[in-house]
C-alpha cells in the first residue's frame, strides 16, 4: 500500500456519519467545544471539571459585539445601550488606556496628543482588557 492510499484509508477511518454531523451543527457542539477550551486556557481553574460544570450550567452565553464607524455617528451610544441591555462590558479606547498598565500608558500618550491609538497598540490592549475576570465572565 503507497501513501496514496493509507492517506485514503485514513480519510474513510474518520468520516462522521450524517446524522450526527446534523447533531452536532444543530447543537453548535464545534464551537461550544471551542468556547469551552478557550475559556480553561484563559482562566486555568483549580479544578477544571468543576468550572466546566459551572460554564455549562450558565443559563445563557452572552454575545460579544464590536461597535464600529466613522465619526460622530452614534457608535458610543449604541455600544452603552447594548452594554446595558446585555449587562456586558462597556469598553472603549478611553477605558482601554486606563488601566494603569505599561501598555495602556502607550496608548494614553497617543490620546493626549489627540491622535488615535495605533491598530497594533489597540488589539494589545483590547486583548489584555478581555482577558480580566469581568470581561469573561459576563
Amino acid at each position: 500500500m503507497d501513501v496514496a492510499e493509507k492517506e485514503r484509508e485514513q480519510v474513510k477511518s474518520v468520516r462522521v456519519p450524517l446524522e450526527i454531523s446534523a447533531y452536532a451543527e444543530s447543537h453548535r457542539i464545534v464551537e461550544l467545544t471551542q468556547e469551552l477550551v478557550k475559556g480553561l486556557l484563559i482562566e486555568r481553574p483549580e479544578d477544571p471539571l468543576q468550572w466546566l460544570i459551572t460554564e455549562l450550567e450558565r443559563p445563557e452565553r452572552q454575545p460579544r459585539v464590536l461597535v464600529l464607524g466613522p465619526p460622530a455617528v452614534g457608535k458610543s451610544t449604541v455600544a452603552s445601550r447594548l452594554a446595558t441591555e446585555l449587562r456586558a462590558i462597556h469598553v472603549t479606547t478611553e477605558s482601554l488606556v486606563d488601566n494603569y498598565t505599561d501598555i495602556s500608558a502607550q496608548g494614553r500618550v497617543y490620546l493626549d496628543k489627540g491622535q488615535e491609538v495605533p491598530p497594533d497598540l489597540l488589539c494589545a490592549l483590547l486583548q489584555q482588557r478581555l482577558k480580566q475576570a469581568d470581561c469573561f465572565n459576563r
